[in-house]
């Protein structure tokens, strides 16, 4: 049996689940908090926006530590399995369904936060400059956008035409394909489960430092640097992401 695009379906939440948050990434996120809290300086209290919130490891992480948090995204079903653990940890964070295209709250926020390449899947390039428009708009002054991708440069250096990965009783065989002239990444998944099959494309935009550089700069943004990850390392030829950190 062969489903196809079973990756946005409601109803097949449950296959996509253990492979997008597996328990590896969920077990990372107090450290990734720790990290994203070292290279902000970020001050107790803060108002805090997880953008492209899934299904709220970061936003229930920072409410747990006191911040007050809104987790937008764009999935229901995210959404409220977000909700649902936040209740089951007691802590309070406010889940919204919006469009990153958008949804902005002027002067709102001392930190931003868009984690794990959830920028750029939209077919229109100036969508993208929306959406940094919007954050730059949601900060207040002093306030810190904190963009994590798949830069240009790291997808050069690692591509992998086809690999085969496990997560538990799953197998994810990946197809990846860059095209228009580097500007585009597209990528076909085979999950193998109990001898079903089920096939999902997704695609995204490529950006280099240098074009997001331009675009945050564009935005509003005074003061843009680049690591290769949450420990702060540089985004050089080692890098494992581009992470980006721009200022209002």
């Amino acid at each position: 049996m062969v489903a196809e695009n079973w990756f946005m379906q409601e109803d097949l939440w449950v296959l996509q689940k253990p492979v997008i948050f597996n328990s590896e990434r969920i077990r990372n996120t107090f450290l990734e908090v720790n990290r994203i809290l070292k290279l902000t300086a970020l001050t107790p209290g803060e108002k805090v926006l997880d953008l492209g919130c899934g299904i709220g490891r970061h936003s229930l992480e920072f409410a747990s530590r006191g911040f007050e948090v809104t987790g937008v995204d764009l999935t229901a079903s995210f959404l409220t399995t977000a909700a649902e653990n936040a209740r089951s940890q007691k802590v309070d964070v406010r889940y919204v369904q919006g469009d990153m295209r958008t949804y902005c709250e002027p002067d709102t926020y001392g930190l931003i936060i868009n984690m794990f390449t959830s920028f750029g899947y939209f077919t229109d390039s100036e969508d993208d400059v929306r959406v940094l428009s919007n954050c730059f708009q949601s900060l207040h002054s002093g306030g810190i956008l904190m963009l994590e991708m798949l830069g240009k440069e790291v997808v050069a250096a690692n591509i992998k035409s086809k690999d085969v990965l496990s997560y538990g009783d799953y197998q994810v065989i990946t197809h990846t394909t860059i095209s228009n002239n580097w500007s585009w990444l597209e990528c076909k998944w085979t999950i193998i489960r109990d001898k079903q099959v089920y096939e999902t494309r997704y695609a995204h935009r490529l950006y280099a430092a240098t074009e997001m550089a331009r675009l945050l700069e564009e935005a509003g943004f005074s003061e843009v640097s680049f690591f290769g990850d949450l420990t702060g390392a540089p985004y050089d030829n080692m890098a494992r992401s581009m992470l980006i950190v721009a200022k209002k």
